[in-house]
């Protein structure tokens, strides 16, 4: 039989290190899956684990209180369990794994579908995993078959009131999923060596041929692009060729391509364009559909940034970002607005609390001064707003007491006084200005006690509501003044003994009670003497009539005594 034999040691020397390559590939694809899958189950177990204490917290978070069993529904704290679905179809949603609740070995809610399409609520869950859970109160975590479907699966074990296991939850992830992961990872690292494979045999190929000068423009090609040179062009020369080497420029001038679209992405993004689209080749374009996965975390983070805007905006200075939903430098720089977010609202709450109780003429709460920069700043100044209050609130409560003694505090404090401090000219103002009405007040009682009723203080000399007391002052004393002249004139006359004079001025209050008594004083005066005057006139008669009686009686006991001296 004859033998095939390759006509160019160039191609034989390219066959048998494609065979070598070829089988180095197969190799290592058999090595790569044995030590995928380990590391996948491996990777799926502590990703279970975290997902289980993320849907812990969030179960404990939307249902607060105990786990309960009554009347064989499943309770946690007042909320009942069963049917309750928007809460595993929320979980799907978001992380894309299956959730079930158990009460005891039973499904009671859940995102898993029967083979019909349907809720798998009521069915019960493998004798393996509830002889492991409910019997032994261990979590089972690994392959288990649900509802007719592989997962790769985590059950925990609820415990009652009384720390009796009552059910279970479960999450799980399809156990195909992990298969195409596992067939991704693989695929990625036999193409990765198979591409390996054909440049190091296209090389091994140029070398034999001695085309130096297409392995040189290969090199530099390369070289510029490991540079980061997006701007490069490959030969149409070069791309034109029919061998390898024209095979390996063309791809070479589409990695071009590809880099160049990633360089104008990249200058898009840097100029805060989040709306250019990143169109991916394959499903194995790595760099596209990473560069896809930061646009949308991007876009995540400034919707939240923007909402956080918004929101303090609005006032709402207690809104934070959910910094748990990104990961690795998007998470800090969410958790670093938050971290910002409290460092302003702190003092600005409290501000907000001193300043409230100032609002209300609450003078007592200082605001702590532990803070630093512009915030220590705004502490100091807002006691300093509260000292000044309280200083305030002290000179007008012993103003209203009639205290003076702060007086000369405050002469000397305005000494130094900032040119724009009007309050304190104010209070200075407010307490001359009653001090000076309380020294005609004093000025009046003394005209008053002296008997002086054309005494009168200066209202000139006072404004506003303090003109208006000085002058009811003057025309409290008129009101006196008045009524008094005219009783003073009409008693004058009264004992001068014109008893016809009367009061005849027009007053209000006591003062025409004293002008009625007055004239009732004078009417009565006026009547008595008119009867005094007519019992004078009656007793004058009187007298007359007693005269002449006296003299008939005379005369008769003259004429007797004759006729006893006869006798």
């Amino acid at each position: 039989m004859k033998k095939f034999r390759f006509k160019s040691i160039a191609m034989t020397i390219f066959v048998a290190f494609a065979v070598i390559m070829i089988a180095f590939a197969g190799i290592l694809y058999f090595v790569v899956q044995a030590a995928a899958s380990g590391m996948n189950e491996r990777s799926a177990d502590g990703n279970l684990k975290r997902q289980a204490a993320l849907v812990n917290q969030m179960l404990n978070n939307r249902y607060e209180g105990a786990w309960a069993v009554r009347d064989g529904v499943l309770f946690k704290g007042v909320y009942q369990m069963n049917d309750i679905f928007d809460f595993p179809d929320d979980l799907m949603e978001s992380t894309g794994i299956n959730f079930t609740l158990f009460a005891g070995d039973t499904r009671v809610t859940t995102n898993v579908l029967d083979l019909d399409g349907v809720r798998a609520v009521g069915t019960q869950v493998s004798a393996e995993v509830a002889a492991h859970v409910l019997t032994g109160g261990d979590i089972y975590i690994g392959h288990a078959d649900v509802v007719g479907t592989p997962n790769y699966t985590y059950y925990e074990p609820i415990l009652g009131p009384n720390e009796e296991i009552i059910g279970m939850f479960f999450i799980g992830l399809p156990a195909d999923e992990m298969i195409r992961d596992l067939q991704r990872m693989t695929a990625i690292v036999l193409g990765a060596v198979l591409l390996a494979a054909i440049i190091a045999s296209l090389v091994s190929y140029i070398i034999v041929r001695r085309i130096g000068n297409q392995v040189k423009l290969a090199a530099d090609t390369a070289g510029k692009l490991a540079m980061g040179d997006a701007e490069l062009e490959i030969p149409v020369s070069a791309q034109a060729r029919a061998d390898e080497i024209g095979t390996l420029m063309r791809s070479m001038q589409e990695l071009v391509g590809s880099q160049q679209a990633m360089a104008k992405t990249a200058l898009e993004v840097s100029k805060g364009n989040l709306d250019i689209e990143v169109a991916s080749r394959s499903d194995k374009d790595i760099l596209a559909l990473s560069m896809q996965a930061m646009l949308v975390n991007l876009r995540r983070m400034a919707d939240s940034v923007k909402q956080l805007t918004v929101e303090a905006a609005a006032g709402n200075l207690e809104t934070r970002g959910d910094a748990q939903a990104f990961e690795g430098g998007y998470r800090e720089i969410v958790a670093g607005v938050n971290a910002t977010l409290d460092a302003v609202t702190e003092p600005l709450m409290e501000a907000d609390h001193v300043l409230g109780r100032l609002a209300v003429s609450d003078a007592t709460v200082p605001m702590s001064e532990d803070y630093n920069g512009d915030f220590k700043k705004l502490a100091v100044q807002i006691n300093q707003v509260r000292d000044m209050f309280s200083k305030t609130e002290s000179v007008c409560i012993n103003v209203a007491a009639g205290d003076f003694s702060l007086y000369p505090v405050l002469l000397k404090t305005a000494e130094t006084a900032d040119d724009n401090n009007r309050l304190l000219p104010a209070m200075i103002s407010m307490m001359d200005s009653v001090r000076s009405m309380s020294d005609s007040a004093d000025e009046l009682a003394d005209a008053a006690r002296r008997g002086d009723l054309d005494f009168r203080a200066d209202a000139s000399a006072f404004s506003g509501v303090y003109a208006e007391v000085v002058e009811n002052l003057n025309q409290a004393l008129e009101a006196m003044a008045a009524p008094l002249s005219e009783m003073n004139q009409v008693l004058a006359k009264v004992a001068d003994g014109d008893l016809t004079v009367r009061m005849i001025g027009e007053y209000h209050g006591s003062y025409d009670e004293i002008k009625q008594s007055i004239n009732r004083m004078s009417d009565s005066l006026l009547e008595t003497m008119m009867r005094i005057l007519q019992a004078s006139e009656q007793v004058a008669a009187s007298a007359g009539e007693i005269s002449n009686a006296s003299g008939a009686l005379s005369q008769g006991s003259t004429e007797q005594a004759s006729s006893i001296e006869e006798l």
